[in-house]
């Protein structure tokens, strides 16, 4: 059996079956995302989780010059939904 490791924001994952992994690059290229600039900031934070809310996917893009550093880990909180951000 081929074993590697594979990292993610969260966590690190023993990967021994690449037909998932395939699967699940596949699932998460094909999605359609919702661009939001400026995300971690007050306004793009509470749009974020309306549109977490309504199920859509959210690509997150912030300079981080007006937002603090665990407004994402409060967002992923807050919608119980990690896996409906990329940043």
């Amino acid at each position: 059996m081929d074993i590697s490791l594979a990292c993610s924001a969260e966590k690190i994952h023993v990967v021994t079956n690449w037909k998932q992994v395939e699967e699940r690059l596949i699932e998460v290229f094909n999605r359609k995302y919702v661009l939001v600039t400026g995300g971690l900031g007050y306004i793009g934070s509470h749009t974020i989780i309306e549109l977490v809310k309504k199920n859509m996917f959210v690509l997150i893009i912030d300079n981080m010059s007006n937002a603090k550093s665990h407004s994402l880990d409060r967002v992923k909180y807050i919608t119980q939904k990690p896996d409906h951000f990329a940043f």
